[in-house]
Parts: C-alpha cells; sequence; structure tokens
C-alpha cells in the first residue's frame, strides 16, 4: 500500500491518515525481529530499494503522548539524548504544519538495517528516559517556544514548496546500488555497534 506515490506532494489529508493507519497496522508483510518487556521491533521490505522500513511499538505507561510528540519536534531537545540524530535540513513548507526534509547517511542500507533490529530497543530505552526528562527541561528552557504547534514561532526563511520542482519520474538509477566497498567495520562504527557484531541473514 502507497501512501504517497513518485510525483504526488500535498498536504496530508484524513484518507491518508487512515490509509497509513492500516498500513503499520498490517501483521501480515511486517516481520518482528525483537521482542522484550513492552517492546516490538519489525522490519518490512521496500521496493526500488535495499533500505527496510522499520516500525517500533512500545508501551510508556507513564508518559503521555503529548510530551513525545513535543519532545521529538525539539531538535534542541533531541541533540541532547538522540546520539543518532546526525543532522537535518529543512527544505520547504508545505503547510504550516507539514514539511519536506533531508536526512543524510553515508552508510550502506545493511548496516542500517541492522542497526534497526540492535539499536532500535536501546534508542527506545533513550527515547523513554528522555521523555521523563522533557518537561522539567522544557520548563527551564523556552518554555513558550513550540513552534511545531504555534505556526507564528515558525522560521520564515523556509520558502514554500514550489510544485514545478516535483519529478514525475525518478532521476536516478531504481537498481540496486553496489554497497561492497564500505567496510562492516566502518558501518558499524557509524551505527555505534561493537566490531565484533555478528550480522543478521536478513540484514543484507
Amino acid at each position: 500500500m502507497e501512501i504517497f506515490r513518485l510525483g504526488e506532494v500535498g498536504p496530508p489529508k484524513d484518507d491518508d491518515f487512515h490509509r497509513f493507519k492500516i498500513f503499520v497496522k498490517d501483521e501480515i508483510n511486517w516481520k518482528r525481529r525483537h521482542k522484550k518487556k513492552n517492546v516490538e521491533v519489525f522490519t518490512r521490505s521496500t521496493p526500488h530499494t535495499n533500505m527496510k522500513m522499520i516500525k517500533v511499538v512500545a508501551i510508556f505507561p507513564d508518559v503521555s503522548s503529548h510530551v513525545i510528540y513535543d519532545m521529538l519536534h525539539d531538535n534542541d531537545y533531541r541533540s541532547l539524548w538522540d546520539n543518532t540524530m546526525k543532522e537535518s535540513t529543512e527544505i520547504c513548507r508545505i503547510t504550516w504544519n507539514c514539511s519536506i526534509e533531508h536526512f543524510g547517511c553515508d552508510i550502506p542500507s545493511w548496516a542500517i538495517n541492522l542497526a534497526t533490529t540492535k539499536v532500535a530497543p536501546r534508542l527506545v530505552k533513550s527515547l523513554h528516559r528522555a521523555a521523563l526528562c522533557y518537561p522539567g527541561w522544557k520548563a527551564q528552557n523556552r518554555p513558550e517556544f513550540k513552534p511545531w504547534r504555534n505556526p507564528e514561532q515558525q522560521d520564515k526563511s523556509v520558502p514554500a514548496l514550489c510544485y514545478s520542482d516535483i519529478l514525475r519520474e525518478p532521476d536516478f538509477s531504481l537498481k540496486k546500488v553496489h554497497e561492497k566497498h564500505v567496510s562492516k567495520e566502518k558501518a558499524l562504527k557509524e551505527v555505534g555497534l561493537p566490531l565484533d557484531t555478528r550480522l543478521d541473514e536478513d540484514s543484507s
């Protein structure tokens, strides 16, 4: 099920959210890779790329969804607890609460796939600890500044979407990229795993 097709860009509608909920709740095409206590990690193959999608299901009985939402959008705070956050660039804005951003990485897809099954559970623990501390931190750090909720606080220098920039066809080859030139040691170091980590058969 595709949420958006190539060349289709626009503000999410109710139907899009409905399709997305069906997509993530599907129990057939997601493969469970980890289950321990209140955390489950699933992966799913994607067309045209070696990269796998990841779904994490976690229960935080002592943290509200509003706190999770705010802390994940607060880049000032996220840089303090999320070591996987290298950089991000907001390219353009579709609506006041919907934008296109670029996230870059320089590691092979098999290493990222491995990270989802090995690192994701640890990242969830870090997220939980950070969520518990966020209300106290935010109270001391511009508590009124929440541009993800308040459009008047957003960066006015980010341009609006120019629809003529949207491609109807990909401008790159959809063939699988040869990634053997990246060493296992370099990739494992990049995703924060020990060099003696064993690779899953399904990670490549």
